[in-house]
């Protein structure tokens, strides 16, 4: 009996300790909820579990809490607005104040998950409908230009759909809702209870005590006179002249060459163009000369960072990837020790916050994470490819193979017949070899261990499918190798990928000339036609994964699903037009006169000086 009565306190209080561990907010949540409940910006009911999905009526009862803190005159309902699913008062008063709305035939789903995305829609509804910050903030030149919203630069900001995307510019730029990181937004993600607590005093902040919240750093732009070149009254020397080479002729010629803070490059063409200048670190040029080229790297403040440096390869944080004029090998710097790293062969960015390196004195490779840390040690074969989802293959020097994780872990050993197989290219846990028998390209899913065959040619795009042909037909494979798309059964010839939006053109051929055929339409990743009858190729693909197109002198901007986001008709004739940081920059030629205006997306001109 005692034994019986000792295992079921056991169980009790092993119960109630992972009760605590969800009801308890995370460490990094913990002050904000706490303040958040002292105000009575809380919900009792989160308590069960603070890192759950927070409902689409959970959020409203939150909304309502706001606005009575901030005493907004919104009070009372008029019965208006009726749901089949909910009669909850906090969702029919937020449903009577347009901050939501239903998902039609009637229901408002009110147990239903919230997206990032949409939170940040409603967020923006919320202080929008009940105060005058948005109205204010729309007037300030560091966030807002004449009534537009300056975007934001998110890695991710393809996934933004068009209907959530300057309010998400608006909330970010206001402080109140961030990134999940440095770079990514995650729009499709998950919204916690803990995190929209945490969002919501932020909010409740923003109109009642601004100085409160931390806000990120303005989006800022260089001036431009109306030759589209640096004006002579802006500080110049953010901009820093590099040298780069080009084989002409049989010669090295020198080409002017600019660095912006973020590692970008620009041509002498390109001068006088906007470029983003919030930048942790700056390339120099101190001298040049055939096949020399001498620079330093400067921090934020001005002072020199790096001396001898022959090229910046990447900038992630607060670490800078250089090439040394000393010895052309490959370092690494970290600010916040001052310590150079290396020498390495190289370092290439490898996917999933990690950095593929070759020791300078090794025939081998390992991995960094995105802190320069080595996780997997230089002891592979130089065949590895990039991370898929925090995942990839690396080959041993026995010549078998492991899937590991980015912390290294080993999740699966596994051997080919390499007498058969040579390894093409290898994403994530798929590996694309070629059949020495055949000639055949075959697909292998290291994880499930099952080949994918039938095709000449495979080659991997950018977000893990697949470009596959035989016999001169086109295919779209899904990541499990699964035939998504048949171009020669859809009436085309052709697929290519469309990089940094995830979706594909596809396309005939004139047969006299073997050149692409417009008007083309656009797939998804799913084989879905989601844009019909694109007029040209002439296109630009922005950081966001905005794409536009010049035609009849007129840019038409859509998003990554296929769907209008604006059109830009300028006064006069359309020259060029480039994204940067956000923006369109669109150069304009009137009477013989030629000017360079900034344009959102959407097609607001934004008289930024």
């Amino acid at each position: 009996m005692k034994k019986l009565v000792s295992l079921f306190l056991t169980v009790v209080m092993a119960s109630s300790l992972c009760t605590f561990s969800f009801a308890s907010p995370s460490n990094w949540a913990l002050n904000d909820v706490n303040t958040a409940k002292g105000l009575g910006i809380y919900n009792s009911a989160f308590e069960d579990n603070f890192q759950k999905p927070i409902t689409r009526a959970e959020f409203c009862s939150l909304v309502v809490k706001t606005l009575d803190k901030w005493e907004s005159n919104t009070s009372g309902t008029s019965n208006t607005v009726k749901f089949t699913d909910t009669s909850d008062s906090n969702v029919i008063k937020c449903a009577e104040l347009g901050i939501v709305s239903g998902v039609g035939n009637g229901k408002f789903e009110p147990n239903s998950p919230i997206t990032r995305e949409q939170a940040g829609k409603m967020l923006y509804n919320t202080i929008d409908k009940a105060t005058p910050v948005i109205s204010d903030y729309k007037k300030d030149n560091k966030t807002g230009v004449n009534g537009v919203f300056l975007p934001h630069v998110f890695s991710d900001g393809a996934k933004i759909h068009n209907w959530a995307r300057n309010e998400i510019y608006a909330m970010y730029h206001l402080g109140v809702m961030l990134g999940t990181d440095s770079e990514n937004f995650s729009p499709l993600g998950s919204y916690t209870r803990e995190q929209a607590v945490c969002t919501f005093l932020r909010l409740y902040n923003t109109y009642k005590s601004p100085e409160n919240v931390s806000k990120p750093d303005a989006e800022l732009y260089p001036d431009l006179d109306t030759a589209g070149k640096l004006s002579p009254s802006y500080n110049t020397s953010r901009y820093y002249l590099d040298a780069s080479y080009v084989w002409n002729t049989g010669e090295y010629n020198y080409d002017p060459k600019y660095y912006d803070g973020f590692g970008n490059t620009y041509t002498s063409s390109q001068k006088g163009y906007v470029y983003p200048v919030n930048a942790k670190y700056l390339q120099v040029l101190t001298s040049s000369g055939v096949g020399v080229a001498q620079s330093v790297v400067l921090n934020k403040q001005g002072d020199e960072a790096i001396s001898d440096v022959y090229d910046v390869e990447d900038i992630n944080g607060d670490n800078v990837v250089y090439i040394s004029n000393n010895d052309h090998s490959t370092y690494i710097y970290n600010s916040n020790t001052g310590e150079n790293n290396g020498p390495y062969n190289y370092v290439v960015n490898a996917g999933s916050g990690m950095y593929k390196f070759k020791n300078s004195d090794a025939d081998y490779v390992g991995y960094f994470n995105s802190n320069f840390k080595e996780v997997i040690p230089c002891v592979y074969k130089d065949v590895s490819g990039k991370f898929e989802n925090n995942l990839t293959v690396l080959q041993k020097q026995d010549n078998s193979f492991i899937i590991v994780n980015t912390s290294g872990q080993i999740l699966k050993s596994f051997k080919l017949d390499l007498s058969q197989y040579t390894v093409d290219a290898i994403d994530g846990t798929n590996m694309i070899l070629k059949d020495n028998k055949t000639g055949q390209a075959v697909l292998y899913r290291a994880y499930s261990q099952k080949y994918v065959t039938g095709y000449g040619t495979m080659s991997f795009t950018s977000n893990g499918c697949i470009l596959a042909t035989t016999n001169g037909k086109n295919y779209l494979l899904g990541m499990s190798g699964q035939l998504v798309f048949d171009a020669y059964k859809k009436g085309y010839d052709s697929i290519s990928e469309i990089q940094n939006t995830g979706c594909y053109e596809v396309y005939k051929f004139n047969k006299n000339n073997w050149s692409k055929i417009a008007p083309y339409d656009i797939i998804d990743s799913n084989g879905n036609v989601i844009r019909q009858n694109v007029p040209t190729f002439d296109r630009k693909v922005g950081e966001n994964g905005i794409t536009a197109y010049l035609y009849n002198n007129s840019i038409t901007t859509y998003d990554s699903y296929g769907k209008d986001i604006g059109n830009i008709s300028g006064n006069g004739t359309i020259k060029d037009f480039k994204f940067i940081n956000g923006l369109l920059l669109v150069n304009i030629t009137n009477n013989g006169k030629e000017s360079v205006k900034y344009y959102t997306p959407t097609g607001e001109e934004v008289n930024l000086f």
